[in-house]
């Protein structure tokens, strides 16, 4: 079977074993947000192993107007680890971030499609709906209202260690 890829249906996968387990294509595609505030950041592009201790999160920023004026896109890495990365709801599809000081700043660049300036409003746009609905969710869950996804900081605070990749199967990142 060299040069063939397996596809399976994700409802054939084996359950994860521990509560902060994570199955890489179930982060891939997440929307990140601050932790502090509920800014929107960006979402998951990738989860890169062998960086060492913890798997990296490649998020792929949110675009800023000089961003759109000069057709690129900002690339950051953000280790996997329980104090950057103390809350995922994959049901919801909401990673919370609590970066380290100018870890942002670290981001590099590349060309993107060139927008005209109709989609550049309505990708600005689209942005801020994520971070206006982010922030109405934070604002149900500090009013009394008991959403079923929604995950708070109290909820991750018995997560012991950082999160590790399973030895042995690259379809898995754990917590």
């Amino acid at each position: 079977l060299r040069g063939y890829m397996i596809v399976f249906p994700s409802s054939l996968r084996k359950p994860l074993q521990a509560k902060y387990e994570h199955y890489v294509q179930d982060l891939v595609g997440c929307q990140v947000f601050l932790q502090s505030d509920g800014t929107y950041i960006g979402r998951v592009a990738d989860v890169i192993s062998g960086f060492g201790t913890n798997d990296t999160l490649q998020l792929k920023l949110r675009p800023t107007k000089e961003d759109l004026d000069q057709s690129r896109v900002r690339v950051c890495m953000v280790p996997f680890a329980k104090e950057i990365v103390p809350l995922v709801d994959t049901h919801a599809n909401r990673i919370l971030v609590a970066p380290p000081e100018g870890l942002f700043d670290l981001a590099t660049s590349k060309k993107a499609k060139k927008l005209d300036d109709q989609a550049k409003l309505e990708k600005l746009k689209e942005d801020q709906e994520r971070e206006r609905e982010e922030k109405e969710r934070r604002a149900s869950v500090s009013s009394g209202s008991s959403e079923p996804s929604i995950l708070r900081p109290d909820d991750a605070s018995d997560n012991e260690g950082s999160y590790k990749k399973e030895e042995g199967n690259d379809s898995k990142a754990a917590a």
